[in-house]
């Protein structure tokens, strides 16, 4: 499970590059958030790329408020 909270990106334009909605849930116990999509301060952005089924595979996770690699 990520320890994270989890957005599920609804009206977000950038959800399919940030950590926080395309991690992987792997408990019935994850938190979740919406999180306003306009200007957004909890955006975390990863780099990456996809798998054959459009799932993002992490090559790197930065944190959004330091910059540092995860």
């Amino acid at each position: 499970m990520p320890d994270i909270t989890m957005c599920p990106g609804a009206g977000c334009n950038k959800k399919d590059t940030c950590y926080r909605h395309t991690a992987t849930q792997t408990t019935p116990y994850q938190v979740w958030a919406q999180y306003g999509p306009e200007n957004c301060t909890h955006y975390w952005p990863i780099d990456g790329r996809r798998d054959v089924d459009g799932k993002w595979e992490m090559d790197v996770i930065r944190d959004p408020n330091s910059g540092i690699v995860l």
